[in-house]
């Protein structure tokens, strides 16, 4: 199993650090990750009947299509939907699941197990629901998405 997915198109800016070593990163197509951001996927306690022992265990972090993370966020959820815009400094909790098409304004606090239902607006710390986006707003977090990935001028890298 391949630890890293980064689907096409995608742009990962500088500084960002992807830890694909404890469990699966998935990213979808047309998603930008943003300065000084960190992905990494969310752990849990599990207590094993045999060896009578607690153990860590690591679940994977799903980024859907057509996402936009802004720069100095901590993304620890297990599943961020398409077509999703995350603002500046935000951070989402472990196991946290945010549905298709959400807006989660900058500086908000996603906290641990929280699930937030699609079309909504999230603000605050600890976040709450603040409003509803029109179902339109999917179209326009493409476009958005799709812009911000062409726009960006690359540095090809030689290979080895």
């Amino acid at each position: 199993e391949k630890a890293i997915v980064i689907g096409r198109k995608t742009v990962i800016d500088r500084d960002v650090v992807v830890c694909g070593d404890l469990a699966c990163v998935q990213i979808g197509q047309y998603s930008y990750i943003g300065q000084r951001s960190v992905l990494r996927p969310s752990w849990r306690l599990t207590f094993d009947q045999v060896t009578r022992s607690r153990k860590c265990e690591w679940t994977r972090l799903v980024i859907g299509s057509h996402a936009l993370i802004g720069e100095d966020c901590v993304v620890e959820a297990y599943e961020v939907g398409s077509c999703v815009q995350i603002g500046d400094g935000c951070v989402l909790g472990k196991h946290c699941v945010l549905k298709d098409c959400c807006l989660v304004l900058p500086g908000a606090v996603l906290p641990p197990y929280a699930i937030f239902p699609p079309f909504s607006i999230v603000k605050g710390a600890p976040a709450r629901i603040v409003g509803e986006l029109p179902e339109s707003a999917a179209a326009e977090f493409k476009r958005k998405a799709e812009g911000a990935c062409r726009l960006r001028t690359f540095i090809k890298v030689p290979g080895p």
